[in-house]
C-alpha cells in the first residue's frame, strides 16, 4: 500500500501509471471510482528497501 505508483526509483512505470490516473480524471464521472489497472510489482521489492517485509513474514 505504500507504493501506488509502482516500484520504488522505476521511473518509466511511475510515469506510466501516473499517465493512466491522469487519463482517469477524462473519464470517470462520479466520485468514490476504483479502477484496476493491470500493473503489479510483487513484494519482493520490500525486503530489498530495508522494510521488514522479509523478516516479519519469514517465520509465518
Amino acid at each position: 500500500m505504500g507504493n501506488p505508483f509502482g516500484r520504488p526509483f522505476d521511473a518509466a512505470m511511475q510515469r506510466t501509471i501516473l499517465l493512466d490516473a491522469l487519463r482517469a480524471l477524462e473519464t470517470v464521472t462520479s466520485g468514490g471510482t476504483l479502477l484496476d489497472l493491470p500493473y503489479e510489482w510483487g513484494e519482493d521489492f520490500a525486503m530489498n528497501l530495508g522494510s521488514g517485509y522479509g523478516a516479519r513474514n519469514s517465520a509465518t
